[in-house]
């Protein structure tokens, strides 16, 4: 007799069962590149030529499963210190959520993935998790176009995003520091 009757919400995007878009879980990801003109320069302490800072990114399927298994105790590597490698890489497609890597090829030339900085990384602030890494006078010297937080020093890892834009070409002597930050709000 009333299944005619529309049902009114204050939440216009509320389906009848209740489910909808308020409160959905949003990540988004920092990319932060500190570039030195050397590795003593940046021991030194002075100050860095350039810093990028760049948001926005696709959080990849199989990461987020990952992240799903971590959380009820599935199994699974975690982006630790001991297994957190962030990679950079030369390649520009389009970041896609089924991707499982960096899209560059996997050599010296065109890839990287080095392991965190010291024991401070990764880190949690509030609903922000931060990688970092210093890649030194011989690594990855080429364009910076791709980034990524994996379990493993190579694409066989679980990557957690892939984000891609312009960050700079990096030439052999430089000292240049990747922080990727992912926030889960």
């Amino acid at each position: 007799m009333y299944s005619n009757i529309p049902i009114r919400s204050r939440y216009r995007d509320v389906e009848p069962d209740g489910l909808g878009k308020p409160g959905r879980m949003k990540m988004k990801t920092k990319v932060i590149v500190r570039k030195w003109f050397s590795e003593e320069s940046k021991l030194r302490g002075d100050d860095p030529f350039e810093v990028k800072v760049n948001e926005s990114n696709v959080g990849l399927n199989e990461g987020i499963q990952l992240a799903w298994d971590l959380m009820i105790a599935a199994g699974g590597t975690a982006w630790d210190n001991g297994n957190a490698w962030l990679g950079v890489g030369c390649n520009t497609d389009a970041a896609a959520a089924a991707q499982t890597a960096l899209q560059a090829a996997t050599d010296a030339t065109a890839s990287w993935y080095l392991a965190m900085d010291a024991t401070a990384y990764p880190g949690r602030t509030d609903q922000t998790v931060s990688w970092r890494s210093t890649y030194g006078a011989t690594s990855a010297n080429f364009a910076w176009t791709e980034f990524t937080v994996a379990n493993a020093s190579s694409n066989t890892g679980v990557n957690l995003v892939r984000k891609v834009s312009m960050e700079g070409t990096k030439t052999s002597g430089q000292s240049w520091e990747l922080t990727l930050a992912v926030t889960m709000s």
